[in-house]
C-alpha cells in the first residue's frame, strides 16, 4: 500500500523531531553527567547506592518513554535506555547531591582524616590522597604542584557539614 506525499512528509517531520529530541537529550545528560560527578566528589555516600538509582531511573523512564511514545517505529531500545540513564538517573542523582550539598544547615565540624593511599589521576593532572571516613574510602583531589607536601602527610583536615538530606559532605578540605 502507497502512502501519500502527505504522510511521508508527516513521517519525516517525525523524524526530524525526534533526530532533534534525541541530541539534546545526549547534551543534557552530558551537562547532568559532570554535574553528578561534581557533588558526588563532595558527598560521603557510597558508589552503589547512586549507581543503583541511576540504573532503576533509566529503566523506568526508559520503559516509560517507549511506552508513551508516538514513534514507536524510531525508538529504539538500547538508545531510550541510555538517554533516559544519562539524562534521568544521573539528572535526579545530581539534583539529589545539589539539595544535599547546597541546603545544608551551618555547623561544620573539623576532623583529621588518616590518608589511606596517594596516587595520580590518570594522564597525572592531578594528585589523588584517599581518606577513610565512616567506614567509607573517598578520593580528595589536589593540583600536581603540591606533590612535595603532599607527599610526607599521613593525615590532613577536612571540614564536614551535614547535608540536608543526612549525608555528610566536604565543605573544605586544605593542603598544608
Amino acid at each position: 500500500m502507497k502512502r501519500t506525499k502527505q504522510e511521508r512528509d508527516k513521517e519525516r517531520k517525525l523524524e526530524t523531531r525526534y533526530s532533534r529530541f534525541s541530541w539534546i537529550m545526549a547534551f543534557l545528560g552530558i551537562i547532568s553527567l559532570i554535574a553528578y560527578g561534581r557533588f558526588y566528589n563532595l558527598t560521603f555516600i557510597s558508589k552503589y547506592y547512586l549507581l543503583f538509582f541511576i540504573i532503576v531511573v533509566g529503566i523506568i523512564s526508559s520503559i516509560i518513554h517507549i511506552k508513551s511514545s508516538q514513534l514507536k517505529k524510531y525508538v529504539y531500545l538500547r538508545s531510550s535506555i541510555l538517554f533516559s540513564t544519562l539524562v534521568l538517573g544521573c539528572g535526579l542523582s545530581a539534583v539529589f547531591l545539589m539539595l544535599n550539598y547546597y541546603f545544608a544547615p551551618n555547623n561544620p565540624q573539623l576532623i583529621e582524616m588518616r590518608i589511606i593511599d596517594k596516587t595520580y589521576s590518570f594522564r597525572k593532572t592531578s594528585y589523588i590522597l584517599t581518606v577513610e571516613y565512616a567506614g567509607q574510602e573517598k578520593d580528595l583531589y589536589f593540583s600536581t604542584k603540591l606533590v612535595d607536601s603532599l607527599s610526607r602527610l599521613t593525615t590532613i583536615n577536612i571540614e564536614i557539614k551535614k547535608g540536608l538530606l543526612g549525608l555528610d559532605r566536604i565543605k573544605n578540605y586544605n593542603s598544608p
